[in-house]
């Protein structure tokens, strides 16, 4: 389960998603379609967000929930690119 499911608890079911979602919102993060801007003006079919971790000089970690039935994931991307951002309490 856990990482698997991970993303059906932490989605909002809403229209915005670009096919249909399982979503229950059990966490109570609200991940709601964001996608990334990009230089080429990409909006994916995702909600991402920036961590605080930097990658170099120039890109930072990021993770993403997508549309599908995939597991949470991070990636590096260039810091210029347009992301969300959420606090989150420890």
């Amino acid at each position: 389960g856990g990482k698997w499911l991970a993303p059906i608890r932490m989605r909002v079911d809403t229209t915005t998603w670009s096919q249909a979602t399982q979503a229950t919102n059990e966490s109570g993060f609200s991940a709601i379609h964001s996608g990334i801007c990009s230089p080429c003006n990409d909006l994916f079919g995702m909600a991402s967000w920036w961590s605080s971790t930097p990658k170099g000089p120039v890109a930072a970690t990021y993770l993403a929930v997508t549309s599908g039935d995939f597991p949470i994931w991070t990636a590096d991307f260039g810091r210029t690119a347009g992301m969300s951002i959420r606090c989150v309490k420890d």
